[in-house]
């Protein structure tokens, strides 16, 4: 349905991710309308664990959603903390299945 890039944003010199919605779907108006609602709503959330949503905008049609970048190693280095915290019965209590 989309695909993320890592890219540059040149006015501010910082690295983001850039979520494209596919051209498939956006042929679909209530894809695109789903879409921006995303933006709109991850925009309005502030929270740690959330990416900062700077902008929502199209190029050629094609709506895109520009986000704080956040790199892997540093998710992982997340969930081994947040995993190491928990005791294993309170994580399994919260686990699917």
């Amino acid at each position: 349905m989309a695909t993320v890039y890592l890219a540059r944003q040149n006015e501010l010199n910082r690295e983001v991710a850039l979520k494209e919605l596919s051209s498939f779907c956006s042929a679909d108006s209530s894809v695109v309308d789903r879409f921006l609602r995303e933006s709109q709503l991850a925009g309005s959330l502030n929270h740690p664990n959330i990416v900062t949503v700077h902008q929502f905008f199209e190029f050629d049609g094609v709506p895109y959603i520009g986000m704080q970048y956040f790199p892997a190693d540093r998710c992982v280095r997340t969930r081994e903390r947040c995993l190491s915290r928990s005791s294993s019965a309170s994580w399994r209590e919260f686990s699917p299945g």
